[in-house]
């Protein structure tokens, strides 16, 4: 429920084609930074060079974290959202 908050909030408030599109992109964020990325880096790598560990930059317990930190970014430079919405501030 809160990542999808800061999705809606994220495209825009009352602009139903910004809360899809603000879910897009909290979602693909929220996967590609917490993914785990042993199996691509084992089929790019050469043999000696295989990870052995995870490779994640973070955690997954923080994709909270991942969200709302976009969420302030965007909401700093623009406070209506991706797509014109009405103003949180």
């Amino acid at each position: 429920l809160l990542p999808s908050f800061a999705a809606a909030i994220l495209g825009g408030l009352g602009n139903p084609l910004g809360a899809i599109a603000g879910g897009y992109v909290i979602a693909f964020s929220e996967i590609t930074i917490t993914y785990a990325f042993k199996k691509v880096f084992v089929y790019l790598l050469p043999e000696n060079l295989e990870p052995t560990g995870l490779v994640q930059l973070i955690s997954t317990d923080y994709k909270f974290v991942v969200s709302y930190s976009i969420l302030i970014l965007v909401l700093l430079f623009r406070p209506t959202g991706i797509f014109k919405g009405k103003s949180v501030a």
